[in-house]
C-alpha cells in the first residue's frame, strides 16, 4: 500500500506479525514520516490487556502503555521529520 500507509507500529504477538502499520489512533501518517516503522512484540499472556483480537488482526495498547507510546512517537518522528 505504498510507504505511507505502513508506517508506525508493527504488533507482533509470540515472534508473529499480527498488526502492521499505523499508529494506535495516537498519530497521524503524514509524509515526513512515512519511512518511520516501530515493532512491538508481546506474548499471547498479554492478549487482554492489549485488547488483541484474532480475528479482525486489531489491537489496543493499555492506558499506560499508550502514554508512554505517544512520548516515543514523539522521538522517533522529530527525529524523522529532522532527516
Amino acid at each position: 500500500e505504498g510507504y505511507l500507509r505502513n508506517q508506525g507500529f508493527y504488533f507482533y504477538r509470540d515472534k508473529r506479525s499480527m498488526v502492521h502499520g499505523g499508529w494506535f489512533g495516537l498519530a497521524r501518517q503524514t509524509e515526513l514520516t512515512e519511512l518511520v516503522r516501530v515493532r512491538i512484540d508481546t506474548p499471547s499472556e498479554l492478549d487482554q490487556e492489549w485488547k488483541f483480537n484474532v480475528k479482525t488482526a486489531s489491537a489496543q495498547p493499555p492506558r499506560q502503555v499508550r502514554e508512554r507510546l505517544r512520548q516515543f512517537i514523539e522521538t522517533i518522528t522529530t527525529t524523522a521529520k529532522n532527516v
